[in-house]
């Protein structure tokens, strides 16, 4: 009987150590990241989900992820990578992410948000005191009594305790390469911050009922797109304009052409995220024009997503554009067209 125990033991501890020991590609991803070779370091984590989506390592990947995105200054983008973070079954990283959430909303000044991602790292260390440090803690504590005594939300006045916290968080090395414990480390996937991610909506308006939205209302996942009466925003050319003010392009002639084009798309993503509460991405892509105005090809670039949906989405988008049509005139004997939709 004594045997038999030691067999199962011994075959317990081996499959732990299997499991609980990081991939090859990750060690090597991460240790690109260490020397600041970002662009490599992208490359093998991105390759290293793609093949492992149920890895206990997906969230840490996320994670650096999002750091890389952080110090290249894509702050949306690494909002997105945080969000994953904090959605993965691995909660290693889930206090990192929402220090690094709470840089983010500090540069926007929004500390409602600040205050909610704080408090998700007390109910962390509620809920395993390994997940968040006693250092790490105490200085969560601080700053949240900072900001939830300031009635006006000056942020000057908390910045010290958002700059101590984000150094534990900067000098934390991969942990879990040393430390990773299956024990209280790992859970299903939640989604504690669909009422962070929430935005104030504007008042909305009908729509024009003629308003020509496409009628593909397909999407994988049971999720449809619907001609619905929708925001203000796309009632005509020129509110269609402010839905994508915030899209980068060449030059304001450009976004002339394409605003009315691009109406419809940010209309459905509206409607797309009222069912995901904190979908969020960012989708960059290359259209390529024909002499007679028709679209021959439509390349996506980069493309970065808070949920799984978003990608069903992003086909539908690619449908979209394949079917847009130019004059002579707006085109002018340009054949490629660079589009950065930013979706929020």
């Amino acid at each position: 009987m004594n045997r038999l125990k030691a067999i199962l033991f011994i075959l317990i501890f081996t499959v732990s150590s299997i499991l609980s020991k990081p991939p090859e590609i990750y060690k090597k991803a991460y240790d690109e990241y260490k020397i600041k070779n970002y662009d490599k370091s992208i490359e093998l984590f991105n390759h290293f989900i793609d093949k492992n989506s149920k890895s206990i390592y997906l969230g840490n990947s996320y994670f650096w992820l999002g750091m890389i995105s952080k110090r290249k200054k894509n702050l949306e983008e690494a909002e997105i990578f945080f969000l994953k973070t904090v959605n993965s079954s691995n909660k290693w990283k889930y206090a990192d992410a929402y220090i690094q959430l709470d840089m983010i909303y500090n540069s926007r000044n929004d500390s409602e948000k600040s205050i909610k991602v704080l408090k998700e790292i007390l109910n962390l260390r509620k809920e395993d005191k390994n997940l968040v440090s006693d250092e790490k803690l105490e200085r969560v504590k601080k700053r949240l009594e900072k900001l939830e005594g300031s009635k006006k939300h000056n942020y000057d006045a908390s910045k010290k305790g958002l700059d101590d916290i984000d150094k534990l968080s900067k000098k934390d090395d991969d942990k879990s390469i040393n430390k990773l414990s299956l024990k209280g480390l790992s859970g299903k996937k939640s989604n504690k911050l669909a009422g962070v991610e929430e935005e104030k909506e504007k008042k909305e308006k009908l729509l024009n009922k003629n308003n020509n939205v496409n009628k593909d209302n397909s999407l994988s996942r049971g999720v449809k797109i619907l001609k619905e009466e929708d925001s203000n925003e796309i009632k005509n050319d020129s509110n269609s304009e402010k839905v994508i003010n915030n899209v980068k392009s060449s030059s304001k002639e450009e976004r002339t052409i394409f605003s009315n084009k691009e109406a419809p798309i940010y209309n459905n993503f509206s409607i797309l995220k009222r069912k995901y509460k904190n979908l969020k991405g960012y989708l960059k892509i290359k259209i390529l024009v024909t002499k007679n105005g028709s679209v021959s090809r439509v390349k996506v670039l980069k493309s970065v997503w808070s949920k799984n949906i978003g990608k069903s989405f992003e086909k539908y988008i690619k449908k979209i554009i394949s079917k847009w049509k130019f004059t002579v005139d707006e085109i002018k004997d340009k054949e490629e067209y660079i589009r950065e939709f930013k979706f929020k």
